[in-house]
């Protein structure tokens, strides 16, 4: 069993950082503050606005280990399929891990990203969208003014 590995973030580094983009996003029809980060391999969503999906969790074919920057870590084991997350007019299912995450909605990961074919634009805080066979769209960062402590996972292997 290898350990996931993840790093402690604050929303001051979120805004700083060249490798992710925040912002709000329509999921469920309800608004999520999102992170996209193309270092977490899953796509995860707070207990707290899991509440709010209107798909039922289901069990994921093996359970995922994430660790902490203190030493602990916890065991995600629902995930929820096929949620719909909207951009401008633009439908996209997400599946989502369910996990601790305390400062954003929803975490959207590499597995998300590279479906719709996104691209960072580091510069501008922006992603471009290239789906196969579709107009090209983009979303705009908005970080919040707060400043809030935030693990991203970088990595995860079922164990």
């Amino acid at each position: 069993m290898i350990a996931e590995k993840v790093f402690a973030m604050i929303e001051e580094d979120v805004a700083a950082s060249n490798a992710v983009v925040a912002g709000d996003v329509s999921i469920a029809s309800r608004y999520a503050y999102a992170l996209f980060d193309p270092g977490a391999t899953h796509s995860f969503v707070s207990m707290e606005f899991a509440k709010k999906l209107d798909v039922p969790p289901k069990s994921l074919d093996h359970d995922l280990r994430v660790d902490a920057p203190i030493g602990d870590f916890l065991i995600a084991d629902h995930v929820y399929k096929r949620c719909m997350l909207r951009i401008d007019d633009v439908e996209m299912p997400v599946d989502l891990v369910e996990s601790n995450i305390q400062d954003f909605d929803v975490i959207l990961g590499m597995d998300w990203l590279s479906t719709y074919h996104a691209t960072i634009d580091c510069y501008a805080k922006k992603i471009i969208f290239r789906p196969p066979n579709q107009v090209e769209f983009f979303f705009s960062g908005n970080c919040k003014v707060i400043f809030l402590e935030l693990i991203s996972v970088l990595k995860q292997e079922s164990f």
